[in-house]
């Protein structure tokens, strides 16, 4: 992964110094990679060259994107992944996480020629956001749900035609 920074630095022409993001690779699901049980930091977040996990950057983060992740995972697996996640987020109003994935027009799992995967509805992902990770009233959960079709050939088209399936586009703002 370490090749896709040092891609990015030449293509933008910047440096560690002068763009000094770190790729921190490791799963999320792992408690030695980001803890899900240590209380948020607060302070100053650290100096991001020092970090080795996104333990050290829980609560230090403004905005998250995570698209194309949840759907991977089974509905226990996402509420996990979302508590994680929120564990990260900057405490302050307007702190974000935002993404897409794989959904329904209603909660449950989904099987077809293409995939199996558990699918949440804009309701359910917005119940597990604003009861589940946080507590209401934290949070507020923005969601789109898009009808879309995969054909035989396995292309993406708009709505018509293939299997029908939905995309959900989402945002969780801290208030």
């Amino acid at each position: 992964m370490a090749g896709f920074w040092d891609l990015g630095h030449k293509l933008f022409r910047t440096t560690p110094e002068t763009y000094p993001a770190k790729f921190l690779a490791g799963d999320i699901f792992d408690d030695a990679h980001l803890s899900a049980t240590l209380p948020v930091p607060s302070g100053t977040p650290p100096p991001v060259a020092s970090v080795d996990s996104l333990t050290e950057l829980r609560g230090h983060i403004s905005a998250i994107y995570a698209s194309l992740l949840f759907h991977l995972f089974d509905e226990e697996k996402q509420l996990e992944l979302g508590k994680r996640l929120a564990g990260l987020l900057d405490p302050r109003p307007g702190s974000i996480i935002f993404g897409s994935h794989g959904a329904g027009l209603v909660e449950g799992q989904r099987s077809d020629p293409f995939t199996k995967m558990f699918c949440h509805s804009p309701e359910s992902w917005t119940q597990m956001w604003e009861e589940r990770i946080f507590e209401k009233g934290q949070v507020k959960v923005d969601t789109v749900l898009k009808e879309l079709s995969v054909t035989a050939e396995g292309r993406v088209v708009p709505a018509g035609g293939g299997i029908k399936f939905y995309w959900l586009a989402w945002s969780v703002e801290r208030l």
